[in-house]
C-alpha cells in the first residue's frame, strides 16, 4: 500500500502503528490507519477518483444536514479522512437521519450541478451546472416531478 503509506506521511503524525483493513467499497482499498499516539484516520488508496471525492465530501459538508468526515489530505494515489467511530443507532435514529437527510437535499450550492464530473463507484457520473440554473427544476411534490 505504497499510495496510501505516503499520503499519510504528509499529516506529520509519524508512521502508522497498523493498518487494518476494513470492509466496503469496489474500487479503492479502505483501511484504518492507527498511529503512536492514539489517534486513527480512514484512508482509502489504489483506483479512484479521490480528488473528485474530496471535492463531493466538502461540498456535501457545506450543508451541514449530516455529519461527513473531513478530509485531510487527498491526492492522486489515496485519501484520508476523518475516523468517524461506529456507534449504536440512538432510539429514535431513522427519523432523525431521516429529517437530516432530508435537509442535505434542501442545501442548493452555487448551481444545480457540479463543478466536476465523477463516479459513483464505476459509473461515470456527468455533473455539468444546468445552464436554466435552479429555477428549470420542479419544486417537489406534486409538480410532476414524482
Amino acid at each position: 500500500m505504497p499510495d496510501a503509506l505516503a499520503i499519510l506521511d504528509t499529516l506529520g503524525r509519524g508512521a502508522p502503528v497498523a493498518l487494518r483493513g476494513v470492509s466496503g467499497g469496489c474500487i479503492a482499498d479502505a483501511r484504518i490507519a492507527e498511529f503512536a499516539d492514539g489517534s486513527s484516520v480512514f484512508v482509502k488508496s489504489g483506483g479512484g477518483a479521490f480528488r473528485a471525492e474530496a471535492a463531493g465530501l466538502e461540498e456535501l459538508a457545506l450543508a451541514q444536514a449530516i455529519r461527513v468526515p473531513r478530509v485531510l489530505a487527498v491526492d492522486d494515489g489515496g485519501l484520508v479522512l476523518e475516523r468517524i467511530e461506529s456507534a449504536p443507532a440512538c432510539r429514535d435514529f431513522f427519523g432523525i437521519f431521516g429529517r437530516r437527510f432530508a435537509r442535505l437535499h434542501e442545501y442548493r450550492g452555487r448551481a444545480c450541478g457540479f463543478a466536476a464530473d465523477n463516479t459513483l463507484g464505476s459509473t461515470p457520473q456527468p455533473n455539468a451546472p444546468l445552464a436554466a440554473g435552479w429555477e428549470a427544476l420542479p419544486d417537489g411534490p406534486g409538480d410532476g416531478a414524482d
